[in-house]
């Protein structure tokens, strides 16, 4: 399922996007809805743990990442972890709209569509035997779909992958179920349907489509996990990444090796620096200017 957010048409003009955009460039900006995107995505809140590593991911520098975080009013922090507090008002309407899904799905999971009112029975009079099922047009003998535990739906090979390609194969199957259930009740209006091609039971605005979102994602989750490999390799590259880096950290020993440090990690840009406390740390223990940062041709940037 595919998954989205709002995004204010005219958010560039925003005073704090702009003052972004003054420090960063538009490379700040697309830092910016990146790190937007990765907030949704975890639920509203980031570790401040994690700047090192969102950089990496990102081709910035921690400083650009710290830089963002230090303008006032585009996010908001403590001192384990940042958020926004637009991403947390939306993310509580997402919530609120999805239970309330959930909730209406989950009452009319059970419910029936509406049949036409059946007719009193009498004593003297026994009620009418099931119609026997339709026979299928020549050529068409024996090709509907035989599904595991599905007793009364029939659908051609056909049907069935236009239906797939349209609903998705997990929503369909479970479709056919809930389907399957209310032919199997018998009911008037059950009994005239059960020998004939379904396919158009299956229309968009069906009633059967009621709550199979939500019974998908209950079987999703049941699913043992499976590691993606592309997120496996990127983890690894962050590791590994950060590995370096305490390394290269731990070798700091004299000025030159704390500028190529710095460099490397952190960027040539004066007004990142500028806060940065890595910088102001260095430069207080090896005297380390602005200057020889930004003229340092003995170390190239990896960014």
């Amino acid at each position: 399922m595919k998954h989205y957010f709002p995004h204010d048409y005219n958010a560039r003009n925003d005073r704090k996007l702009r003052k972004l955009f003054a420090k960063l460039g538009t490379r700040g900006i697309g830092l910016y809805w990146n790190v937007i995107e990765m907030l949704y995505e975890e639920k509203g809140f980031l570790p401040l743990d994690d700047i090192e590593t969102i950089a990496c991911d990102n081709k910035v520098t921690s400083a650009d990442i710290e830089t963002m975080l230090c303008i006032e009013g585009l996010f908001c922090k403590d001192d384990e972890k940042f958020w926004s507090e637009s991403v947390l008002s939306r993310l509580a309407i997402i919530k609120e709209k999805s239970e309330k899904n959930s909730r209406n799905a989950r009452k009319r999971w059970d419910e029936t569509p509406e049949e036409t009112p059946e007719a009193p029975e009498t004593p003297d009079q026994p009620p009418a035997p099931p119609k026997p099922p339709k026979k299928p047009k020549k050529g068409e003998e024996n090709s509907y779909m035989q599904f595991p535990e599905i007793e009364y739906v029939n659908l051609m090979e056909a049907d069935f992958k236009t239906l797939s390609e349209k609903h998705g194969e997990r929503r369909l199957l479970k479709a056919i179920e809930k389907l399957d259930v209310w032919l199997d009740k018998g009911t008037k209006k059950a009994l005239e349907v059960r020998g004939k091609n379904h396919k158009g039971h299956f229309r968009i605005d069906s009633w059967l489509w009621e709550g199979v979102d939500e019974a998908v994602k209950k079987d999703k989750a049941k699913e043992p996990y499976t590691p993606d490999p592309e997120k496996a390799r990127k983890a690894k590259e962050q590791q590994e990444s950060a590995k370096r880096q305490v390394e290269m950290r731990e070798n700091i020993c004299d000025k030159q090796s704390a500028i190529n440090y710095i460099v490397q990690y952190y960027g040539k840009a004066e007004n990142a620096l500028k806060i940065s406390s890595v910088f102001k740390e260095y430069s207080n223990k090896y005297g380390i200017t602005l200057e020889e940062i930004i003229n340092n041709e003995d170390f190239e940037e990896v960014f």
